[in-house]
């Protein structure tokens, strides 16, 4: 089951959302959180559901750093604020001594933030995550070098799912690193295994989550019951994004 992650190499971190150049209408302020809790002010350059760049009028390089993990907030004139986790992914090039490129993180927390006005900004174009239905268990089974872990599923998309992990065992997680993932399809007796990427480790009220970019990997199991359990996690998925949106067109 594992031999072959010492083998497969990590999928190249290609772009998977076109990003929207910001315009002066649009009228979009950032302000990045620095370690200390100060914020700086910047200029947004672009952005997406995946993240975005930004360029501070001020030398930022001993504040940022590559894969440190800063808050940003997001405003403008008729929106209420936005705060997203955004991890370091890009830094300055010559000829652009203060432009930095985010990933987001958590974001299944950022969505539930925008008002569908505020979805065109972030260009949603590839997959949206859902979380299970209230007092639902989703668990997943999370395994790497020789830890198996039952964790619960927070949020979950086809392309990536965050877990609630113990601490123990997320400490053991480094970001970049391979793991199996395992999901247990909720209401059905499927399971669909996962090749995974850690995208990020972070602290939680409930323990810790880490982020996972997720790839369906057969392996050596039946391709009839994989197909089976992708279907029911697609539908599953669906369904509680149809849920979600009835609930926020009602009560929002």
């Amino acid at each position: 089951m594992f031999g072959r992650f010492g083998k497969k190499t990590i999928p190249e971190d290609t772009r998977a959302h076109y990003r929207r150049a910001a315009g002066r209408a649009d009228a979009i302020g950032v302000k990045l959180v620095c370690g200390n809790g100060a914020t700086v002010p910047a200029t947004l350059l672009d952005l997406s559901a995946g993240g975005c760049a930004v360029e501070f009028t001020v030398d930022m390089s001993v504040e940022l750093v590559l894969d440190e993990v800063r808050e940003l907030i997001f405003s403008s004139l008729t929106r209420s604020s936005i705060r997203a986790w955004g991890q370091i992914r890009s830094l300055p090039a010559e000829g652009a001594p203060n432009r930095y490129g985010f990933m987001f993180l958590e974001t299944g927390e950022l969505f539930e933030q925008l008002e569908l006005s505020f979805y065109k900004f972030f260009n949603r174009r590839r997959f949206r995550r859902a979380k299970p239905a209230l007092g639902e268990t989703f668990r997943a089974e999370l395994a790497f070098s020789n830890t198996v872990e039952t964790v619960e599923v927070h949020d979950i998309s086809l392309g990536g799912a965050g877990l609630v992990v113990p601490k123990d065992v997320a400490d053991m997680l480094a970001v970049d690193s391979p793991v199996a993932l395992r999901l247990f399809v909720p209401k059905t007796d499927l399971a669909l295994p996962h090749y995974g990427i850690v995208r990020h480790v972070s602290p939680d009220a409930r323990g810790t989550r880490v982020g996972v970019a997720i790839e369906v990997d057969p392996g050596n199991e039946s391709k009839r019951l994989v197909k089976k359990a992708e279907q029911a996690l697609s539908e599953y998925i669906q369904r509680r994004i149809d849920e979600m949106d009835r609930y926020n067109t009602a009560y929002h």
